[in-house]
């Protein structure tokens, strides 16, 4: 495997594949469902960015967190956020 699939990223990788979302309804969809597995486990780009650089935060128009109670995942969230950290990964897209 090549250094470049190893490290992927994963907004990017969503634009290529499904294609970049034009609207409201289009965005909200893609980062619910554009889902990778990491250590046998998936996440969302909602997860990512909200569940584990933002402390476990509800998502724009959701009703819950990202990481419920008793979800495995909840041990990887950040518990100091940082809007500098979070910028700096999504502009470099090295989620």
């Amino acid at each position: 495997m090549s250094r470049k699939v190893d490290e992927c990223k994963p907004l990017i990788h969503g634009f290529v594949v499904v294609g970049p979302p034009t609207n409201l309804y289009q965005r909200l969809f893609f980062y619910n469902h554009t889902c990778y597995s990491v250590g046998g486990l998936v996440y969302s780009l909602n997860d990512i960015e909200h569940g584990i650089l933002r402390g476990n935060q509800k998502p724009f128009a959701s009703f819950r967190r990202a990481f419920v109670n008793g979800d495995h995942r909840q041990g990887l969230t950040l518990v100091h956020f940082s809007a500098q950290l979070e910028h700096f990964v999504w502009d470099r897209g090295c989620v």
